[in-house]
């Protein structure tokens, strides 16, 4: 399975934007950090980026389904179809 650049795209922007807002917010020495900048960022990037994710994810969720609609020619199923071209070739 192939996943989507939009699904990955969306994680990256993600990881961008929150990443340093959770850094300052866990490591900072300070009972009350106020990272305005790294909050803004993360407020500007967070939705567009959960939308990458699930755009991408569907997109590849509906290769997937559409692959599977095609009906695999395996050794098993052989036999069922020699019989049911001989059907169409008889009649």
């Amino acid at each position: 399975m192939r996943i989507s650049r939009l699904f990955w795209a969306g994680l990256i922007l993600l990881a961008i934007g929150v990443t340093p807002l959770l850094a300052v917010t866990l490591f900072s020495n300070d009972p009350n950090p106020n990272p305005i900048g790294f909050g803004l960022l993360a407020f500007v990037t967070f939705w567009p980026a959960i939308i990458l994710i699930v755009v991408g994810w569907n997109r590849c969720c509906e290769t997937e389904r559409i692959n599977a609609s095609v009906v695999p020619v395996c050794c098993a199923c052989r036999p069922h179809l020699l019989l049911l071209q001989r059907r169409d070739v008889l009649s």
